[in-house]
């Protein structure tokens, strides 16, 4: 992907209120996200779940805000398995995918190693956490 450079470097403000979504859409808006010559801010307020959380994770490091009254979840990949055998053995390769993709993201934009994203942001279950919960593992940078 060829990147234009701009005459003049802006911030753009990027306000997550969301419960997430396709995991698919949100690599690929984290794809551009990283590839733009512009700082991206991202404002997590209301609630920034599941995908939104990745989104958010993936601003510029030092220009990801969170809303002190905002909730923050984050967890594994899922997917609705149903099909013939050969698709599900398919079906999950593409989930260790996503799980790894999702490890690697935040591996890189927290700065933890592998094992404490797995435990403490991509736990078995769902993991709520507060502002300052995510800005004591990095995810976040500033409270608002």
């Amino acid at each position: 992907m060829k990147i234009c450079k701009p005459k003049n470097k802006k911030t753009l403000t990027l306000y997550i209120n969301s419960i997430g979504g396709d995991l698919y859409d949100a690599f690929a808006l984290i794809d551009v996200m990283k590839n733009s010559p512009h700082t991206i801010r991202t404002v997590g307020i209301g609630s920034v779940m599941s995908s939104a959380f990745l989104i958010f994770s993936a601003g510029t490091k030092g220009e990801r805000w969170a809303s002190a009254n905002a909730s923050f979840m984050s967890h594994q990949y899922s997917d609705n398995l149903s099909g013939k055998h050969h698709d599900l053995k398919a079906t999950m390769k593409d989930g260790e995918l996503m799980n790894q993709r999702m490890i690697d993201l935040l591996k890189t934009v927290t700065g933890l190693p592998a094992s404490k994203v797995k435990s403490k942001l991509l736990p078995p279950t769902d993991v709520y956490l507060t502002a300052q919960e995510i800005i004591d593992l990095g995810v976040a940078d500033h409270l608002i």
